[in-house]
């Protein structure tokens, strides 16, 4: 927060990891800040360039998959380096890969949460969208062993998705297929080198009088998943209690 605050008071733009702040209040100040200095804000969310989830936009775009249901899940060891709960650090990347995928999340409910020396570490949260898309969404950190897993199952009226974000592979009906996008992305990629292009080419001056490149991320996006993030950590807490 402090350092985002100096270097946009500093009169530079400036990209943050995610979550950008974990508080809506922090974000409206340096919103605030970002634009009465005439500076970009921007936060990171790197799955969003992952070629699966850009894969799947592609497919809910062409409105080739009518879409019943969705559930994500995120699992691994906890990194003792890792000073945040799983809410911030790990389901904020799902959150805002549904939010991608389908739209504002409405609606959000525990339905079940389990702490570890006081914080949260694992929480599976009930997503209700505002197509009335619903969604099961889980992270945890109480994995017996190294095993890692980033994916998501979509289910549709004739077919179901599997997206391994790990692997970088796109499943249907458990048929592999290329998740290229023409003239967007490649089937493997520098997510973290493609999220920072981005930026770039958003702080960028126009070369005509037109408006900018809109990024992948847009800061009104930013505004609803930190939103969340402080209703789901008081939602997780009175789970608990």
């Amino acid at each position: 927060m402090q350092l985002a605050k100096e270097s946009l008071e500093s009169g530079v733009h400036t990209f943050v990891e995610k979550p950008l702040v974990t508080h809506r209040s922090e974000l409206n100040e340096l919103i605030a800040i970002g634009e009465r200095n005439g500076r970009q804000l921007i936060s990171g969310h790197v799955e969003r360039y992952n070629p699966v989830a850009i894969k799947i936009v592609s497919l809910l775009h062409d409105k080739s998959v009518k879409v019943n249901s969705y559930s994500f899940v995120r699992i691994q060891k906890h990194d003792e380096r890792i000073a945040d709960d799983i809410i911030t650090d790990k389901l904020i990347h799902d959150i805002d890969l549904a939010s991608y995928f389908w739209g504002p999340i409405v609606k959000v409910t525990v339905k079940e949460a389990r702490e570890v020396h006081g914080q949260t570490y694992e929480i599976r949260l009930e997503a209700v969208h505002e197509n009335n898309v619903r969604g099961d969404i889980f992270a945890s950190w109480l994995v017996p062993s190294d095993e890692k897993k980033r994916e998501v199952r979509i289910f549709c009226e004739n077919i179901t998705l599997l997206g391994d974000f790990a692997g970088k592979c796109l499943l249907v009906n458990g048929e592999p297929i290329d998740c290229e996008v023409p003239g967007m992305i490649k089937p493997f990629n520098n997510q973290i080198k493609d999220e920072l292009v981005d930026f770039i080419m958003y702080c960028s001056e126009p070369e005509t009088s037109g408006e900018r490149i809109a990024p992948l991320l847009t800061l009104k996006e930013i505004v609803q998943s930190v939103t969340l993030l402080d209703r789901i950590a008081v939602k997780a807490q009175n789970f608990l209690l």
